[in-house]
């Protein structure tokens, strides 16, 4: 912003200082009209959107680029349900920088809007605003009633959508939008589902899912990551009561330093401990002990035998699911503990690996609990156990199916006891495990689901009825308390998923839905993610890769009324199942002519015969419609409504996209910049002919940068092409036009002013052209400036010569070049080679200019005081050629009288220092041998490394910026001082004497001068005389020895007034002020000329 600003600056002054060489000139010239320094920006970009408006300038481009080849874009669908935010913002940008440049390269682009229609965003709103919580109050109000409510609100914010997508500059086809909810669309979004449910990619299943209770629904996997908080949750232990004699198990080693290892000291110790054996079959109340001393169970302290009865420890953090529990799982391999705590005299089984945990949760000593037995998990594979609820027991045949443990290797030794509570309907590996193992079979309705849609439980768990999940968990931890079963109660705060749109916490729920098979295709998927190309990369590599290598099917069913319908009819047992593929499908099999609409209201009640005849009973509609995530996917399809309104060889050119961003990504993208003044020139062919090393310099900048743009963008890489882009700014700006200011004014005759002139023009049009994709506001605003010397040229008939920047748009018709958007993108002129070694030759001047500011800084003497000397140091000859040709530049920018080059480096004292930024990773152990190597080199060693840039120690090659180079002088003058960098030395001496301080008295002088020239808004040919009136006499007789400085600097002759009497009578004074230079008082005075 900045920069660009200063860009426009110093253009405007660039056209001012030409205004007055223009007066009389012979060639053709056009006047620039003059505009505030400081423009309102905001009115500006308004001023050009009624421009565009005015030309309807995004329908004109269609129409010049109607035969050309089609660079295919695909712009995912928003919800209009809210309004636009920042990310969708960020991502229009994106898309409009990036379809801009391709037009602009040649191509035809359709940008067609689109509006995402359904789903729970659009069913959350109505539902806030009709106070509705559960599905019953969606039946009680009508799903007709409800889904056009949800139709009448889909747009709402759709002007507001318009206006600022419009606002930002962003070029895109409203009027023929698409929208999910249109007939067109859904009906393609069927044939497409058809094509799969041919392809075998379509089945039904019980899942476990993300499911949000609020909503009703289950959620994909996708969605699932969209809302994670830190939650406090209940952390507690639970006992399940054995109902097996504990077996006899093969006891397991143990080996002390392992246990040490593992446990720690503390806990070791319970392993040494002397076991004390019970008489046998008695516990210490001298009931019959069973088998649990079988394996020789050891006594406790005190002569306590510990109980017969054995408990499983598990952990939770979900209370409601324990009335669902039909199994517990343990991990084969694991090794577990049966431990007596001798206080509460129970016996429980837990993990080893938990041991310190869960002592930590239940609040035992180490002192209290004696090891009875240690073994491998699958002694305990198929041990039954009392159900903690009576509920399901006889439900099922659970009696014999389930209460049992079982073994698998999602247990995990990271958390918990060792040991999962098992209910099947609410974990994804509960499920498995439990469906596997014939626990549950719900294909045939072997199952247990105790709440309703809405998470209350329902009159099966009767203790609970009518109560919400979360309220129940208090309810239930009671009564385990009661039972003896709860032995530790806890709270604890982990990362929990939230529902993204109703933010209610979700749950895992396994429910009957409708899936298309992607597990099954990974392979392909992932071949064929090879051949697409990724902006980041890392995203192909690792993010998507990593999601399609272990991607699930796809649950693409919601249990919901505003969407697209799954077009399944079946009967009630589903064994008889029809997809229907488009709407003229539907009517052929149902009878039923009149359908117009494909929504649930209008479908749902629409039956069909039964192909196996008219005995047997019609098919019906299932419930489901489809994930609004499905309707997005099919767009490359539906939003042409294919394959009904375009067949094939039409879709064929128009699939797959070019180019889709749906990420967020981080562009910085400039807006703003403000042009001024007036009288300019152009003419053609000047670059061919041109000498001035600062004009082929800016012009190789401009040509690099072009050849620059078209590489990044053609690879997406939006993030390369914008720091370039306001580098070239600042060139142009602080470099170019500065340091060509005298040329610009006319100080060095006409026709090096037209040749600045000439330069300037051409590489800001060029450059204009070459941001208009970035920055579509200022760059429409400069270019309507520019274009009128375009124009003037094109009325000489010069229009086919406008030069690489409009290569091609001259020969359109239509208005080709009323905006800078209808224009081609300047490609590299061929005629004209990028010279790199003037490019590296003013980066040199640029790094001594840049030096020499900062030891005024440093020594805070200010830049319009001229110094003596200034010596450039340098170890090779070679760097300096050239030298001449920027000697003047160097000494301009400086204010410097003589500039000295030097390879004579024996003034320097020379260290080397390892850059360990760049060391560190590269040389690993080697970094402490070899940074004792670098810090040891001589100073020939280190000059060098400067000429050839590359030296190698112990095999390994250090080059660029892994050695710093530090230098000082070795002998210290009192008004001299030096800086270096990398490359390059410079002193500066800070004497100064009579004539420098006249120069800068001088210097001084012509700034007063100018700053009133501005503040009266005087230019170069106002009629006006300056004067001057100084009573010192030896100040006024050394301002008069500078005059001639005075006179080129201000470019007209400033009169001295010899005497007070000379001051006074002076007519036709139009402006008296004093100023101070050098301590004494000076009267400038403006008069009529």
């Amino acid at each position: 912003m900045e920069g660009a600003s200063s860009m426009m600056e110093g253009a405007s002054s660039m056209m001012e200082g030409a205004s007055s060489m223009m007066e009389g000139a012979s060639s053709t010239y056009v006047t620039f009209e003059g505009v505030s320094e400081n423009p309102n920006i905001v009115e500006e970009e308004h001023k050009v959107l009624s421009y565009w408006k005015n030309i309807d300038a995004f329908n004109t481009s269609n129409q010049l680029a109607k035969n050309k080849k089609a660079f295919i874009f695909y712009d995912g669908p928003p919800f209009a349900t809210g309004l636009p935010h920042y990310g969708h913002l960020l991502a229009g940008i994106i898309k409009d920088c990036v379809t801009r440049y391709h037009y602009q390269c040649g191509f035809s682009v359709e940008r067609k809007f689109g509006w995402d229609c359904h789903g729970l965003p659009i069913e959350y709103e109505i539902e806030k605003e009709n106070n509705i919580n559960k599905k019953e109050d969606i039946f009680k109000m009508g799903i007709d009633v409800y889904n056009e409510k949800c139709r009448s609100i889909v747009l709402k914010y759709s002007n507001e959508w318009v206006k600022t997508v419009e606002r930002i500059g962003r070029w895109i086809d409203f009027k023929n939008d698409y929208k999910t909810m249109d007939v067109t669309f859904m009906e393609t979004v069927w044939w497409v589902f058809s094509q799969l449910y041919k392809r075998n990619y379509v089945y039904k299943s019980f899942k476990v899912m993300p499911y949000s209770c609020k909503c009703n629904t289950p959620i994909s996997n996708f969605e699932l990551n969209l809302n994670y908080k830190d939650t406090p949750d209940p952390s507690i232990i639970v006992g399940f009561v054995l109902l097996s004699d504990f077996p006899a198990v093969e006891e397991e080693e143990c080996q002390v330093e392992e246990v040490k290892k593992l446990l720690g000291e503390k806990l070791a110790v319970l392993y040494d401990q002397k076991r004390e054996h019970c008489p046998e079959g008695e516990s210490a109340t001298g009931e019959a002990a069973g088998g649990a001393a079988a394996s020789g169970a050891a006594g406790a302290a005190g002569g306590v035998c510990p109980p017969a009865q054995s408990e499983i420890l598990a952990w939770t953090t979900t209370p409601w699911t324990l009335p669902s529990n039909l199994a517990l799982c343990v991990n084969e391999n694991f090794t577990y503990l049966r431990i007596h705590h001798v206080k509460s005299n129970r016996v429980v089984i837990l993990g080893e690996f938990r041991l310190e945990w869960v002592m930590k949760e239940l609040k035992w000593n180490v002192e209290d609990v004696k090891v009875l037995n240690r073994f491998k998990g699958k002694y305990l594979k198929g041990l039954r156990y009392k159900p903690l609820f009576s509920y399901f027991y006889d439900k099922h045949g659970f009696k014999e199916r389930a209460y049992k443990i079982l073994a698998d290797d999602f247990v995990t030794d990271d958390a918990g006891t060792g040991i999962v509570h098992c209910a099947p309907t609410y974990g994804e590996d509960d499920f498995r495990v439990c469906k596997n193992n014939g626990v549950i079979d719900p294909e045939k309705s072997i199952f247990i689901d105790p709440i309703d849609a809405n998470g209350y439980f329902t009159s099966e768990v009767e203790m609970v009825q009518n109560l919400y999940i979360k309220e129940a968990d208090n309810v239930i931890k009671k009564f385990l308390k009661n039972e003896n079963r709860l032995l530790s109660n806890n709270t604890i705060v982990h990362s929990y998923p939230f529902c993204w749109r109703s933010d209610t916490p979700l749950i895992y729920r396994a429910i009957p839905a409708w899936f298309i098979r992607v597990s099954n295709s990974t392979k392909e998927l992932v071949k064929n993610n090879e051949t697409t190309y990724w902006i980041p990369y890392h995203i192909k590599e690792k993010k998507f890769h990593n999601w399609i290598r272990d991607a699930k099917d796809w649950c693409i069913s919601r249990n919901r009324y505003w969407g697209t319908p799954i077009p399944i009819w079946a009967d009630e047992k589903m064994e008889t199942v029809v997809c229907v593929e488009s709407i003229s499908h539907l009517k052929e099999l149902s009878g039923v002519k009149d359908v117009n609409d494909l929504h649930r209201h209008f479908i749902d009640n629409i039956e069909i015969e039964n192909p196996k005849g008219k005995d047997h009973p019609k098919l019906k509609r299932i419930s489901e419609v489809f994930d609004c995530w499905f309707e997005s996917g099919s767009m490359p399809y539906a939003k042409v409504h294919y394959p009904f309104s375009t067949k094939k060889e039409k879709f064929d050119n128009i699939f797959p996209a070019d180019f889709i961003a749906e990420g967020f990504f981080s562009q910085e993208v400039t807006r703003y910049e403000c042009l001024k003044k007036k009288q300019f020139f152009f003419e053609e062919g000047w670059v061919h002919k041109n000498d001035n090393i600062m004009d082929r310099w800016i012009f190789s900048c401009i040509q690099k940068l072009t050849k620059l743009v078209h590489v990044e963008m053609k690879a997406y890489k939006l993030y390369n092409v914008l720091p370039k882009l306001l580098q070239f700014i600042e060139n142009l700006t602080n470099w170019y036009i500065r340091l060509n200011r005298d040329r610009m004014r006319g100080t060095l005759g006409e026709e090096n002013c037209l040749q600045s002139l000439c330069t300037t023009y051409k590489t800001l049009y060029l450059f204009t052209v070459l941001m208009a994709p970035f920055t579509p506001f200022i760059t429409e605003y400069i270019y309507q400036q520019l274009r009128r010397v375009v124009r003037s040229a094109a009325d000489k008939g010069a229009s086919s010569q406008r030069g690489a920047a409009d290569k091609g748009a001259s020969s359109q018709t239509g208005g080709a070049d009323q905006s800078v958007h209808f224009l081609m993108l300047p490609q590299v002129d061929e005629n004209y080679a990028i010279d790199y070694e003037i490019i590296e030759l003013i980066e040199k001047m640029k790094t001594v200019i840049l030096l020499g500011r900062v030891l005024r800084e440093r020594r805070k003497v200010p830049s319009k005081k001229p110094l003596k000397k200034i010596t450039i140091l340098h170890p090779t000859k070679e760097y300096f050629e050239k030298f001449d040709q920027i000697m003047h530049y160097i000494k301009e920018e400086l204010n410097v009288l003589h500039v000295d080059c030097s390879h004579d480096t024996s003034c320097i004292e020379f260290t080397a220092v390892p850059n360990y930024k760049t060391l560190g990773n590269k040389l690993g152990p080697n970094l402490k041998t070899i940074q004792n190597k670098i810090k040891n080199m001589d100073t020939k060693s280190i000059k060098q490394y400067q000429v050839e840039g590359k030296i190698t120690f112990e095999g390994v090659t250090l080059e660029g910026d892994d050695i710093l180079v530090q230098m000082k002088p070795t002998v210290q003058e009192k008004n001299t001082d030096m800086i270096s960098n990398e490359s390059v030395t410079i002193f500066i001496d800070f004497t100064t004497d009579q004539q420098l301080e006249n120069m800068a008295n001088a210097r001084e002088l012509c700034n007063h001068v100018q700053k009133m020239r501005k503040n009266l808004s005087l230019n170069q040919n106002s009629p006006v005389k300056m004067y001057f009136y100084i009573a010192d006499e030896t100040l006024r007789s050394n301002m008069v020895s500078e005059m001639a400085y005075i006179r080129k600097c201000l470019r007209r002759e400033l009169h001295v007034l010899p005497s007070q009497a000379d001051y006074e009578g002076l007519s036709g004074k139009m402006h008296d002020e004093e100023i101070v230079l050098a301590g004494c008082p000076v009267r400038l005075v403006f008069a009529q000329a």
